[in-house]
């Protein structure tokens, strides 16, 4: 699958082309011109860990996110009850949100404490924590999608593989 993050002034957009040549694509409000979109950190904690069962992999599956969103923000609620939408096994997409939540850019959160505040994320959503959590290579593709980011001027697009 092939996404594409493009940064805009007051809004950001992801588009996607799947394997099968279905397209998708929804916008959300920019954190700035200097902050990575949550949406391309799911990606990047995504990415680097290979997970199969988290937000892009459901995309990569067909799941419409603008519409299920939209769905999500009128269901308000805790997020197993936001994305129901997604059927019971929602698991993978909590995971992803508590490790998409994590200060990865911050150096002076070590690894042991991001590894333990994943977990207590985890244990809030009331589902398992990744196993062996390689927090150096998260930070790795964070920071390199940060860079890139940073460097892509206004209206253009950071184009990726899904998943990878």
């Amino acid at each position: 699958m092939k996404v594409s993050f493009v940064k805009g002034e007051k809004r950001d957009r992801v588009y996607v082309l799947r394997e099968d040549g279905s397209e998708a694509a929804w916008d959300f409000p920019s954190y700035g011109p200097r902050a990575l979109p949550h949406d391309l950190v799911h990606f990047a904690v995504e990415r680097a860990l290979g997970m199969s069962d988290g937000v892009y992999a459901r995309v990569a599956a067909g799941v419409d996110l603008a519409r299920l969103n939209d769905a999500a923000n009128r269901a308000g609620g805790r997020l197993r009850e936001k994305y129901a939408g997604l059927g019971d096994d929602i698991d993978g997409v909590l995971r992803s949100e508590a490790l998409a939540a994590q200060p990865w850019l911050d150096d002076a959160v070590g690894d042991a404490s991001i590894a333990q505040r994943v977990r207590e994320a985890c244990a809030g959503y009331e589902i398992t924590a990744p196993g062996e959590l390689d927090v150096a290579a998260v930070r790795a593709e964070v920071r390199a999608l940060h860079e890139a980011w940073l460097a892509l001027p206004s209206g253009r697009a950071l184009a990726l593989a899904w998943p990878g």
